[in-house]
């Protein structure tokens, strides 16, 4: 199903639109440049119905639950990107207390590897990779250290391919 779209739409309701082609519920997230103190707005819509739809079509915008000044819109996601973006983020999340963990209070300065990597931490009783367990031993006293050899030393116990 294609939603005809008039050309006085805007940006952010022609990606609505698009999305919505691809999935009927979605998640928006937006920003209120109005007076009021509100900054963020999520907001979920389902558009079984398709009254989301047509509301768009008609050219109304999505505005301030507060001042009514309209949203400026910077996400639009189905529902199947944003479980993947929740998914991700949650695996994020729970890296980042195993590095905090593993190195014995909060998080000061994170690596871009830590504060990106949203790879499943290995489970209790499944066995790392052959070196694995080592090389993560290995980076995580250079990094206390800030040796650049034991660091490097670590890579290439984990990547030996690379060049």
């Amino acid at each position: 199903m294609t939603h005809s779209t008039p050309r006085r739409l805007s940006p952010s309701a022609t990606s609505m639109l698009a999305a919505l082609d691809r999935h009927p519920i979605l998640t928006i997230e937006g920003y209120c440049n109005g007076s009021c103190d509100v900054r963020q707005v999520t907001v979920r819509v389902k558009n079984y119905d398709k009254d989301f739809s047509a509301h768009l079509q008609a050219g109304r915008d999505l505005v301030c639950p507060v001042c009514q000044t309209p949203l400026t819109i910077h996400a639009v996601r189905t529902l199947p990107e944003q479980d993947a973006l929740d998914r991700a983020e949650a695996r994020r999340s729970v890296n980042t207390q195993i590095a905090e963990r593993d190195r014995g209070g909060p998080l000061r300065v994170a690596t871009l590897a830590e504060m990106s990597n949203d790879a499943l931490p290995p489970t209790a009783g499944t066995p790392e990779p052959t070196g694995t367990a080592k090389a993560r031993a290995i980076i995580s006293e250079a990094q206390q250290r800030r040796d650049a050899k034991k660091l490097e030393h670590a890579l290439d116990a984990l990547c030996p391919n690379l060049p």
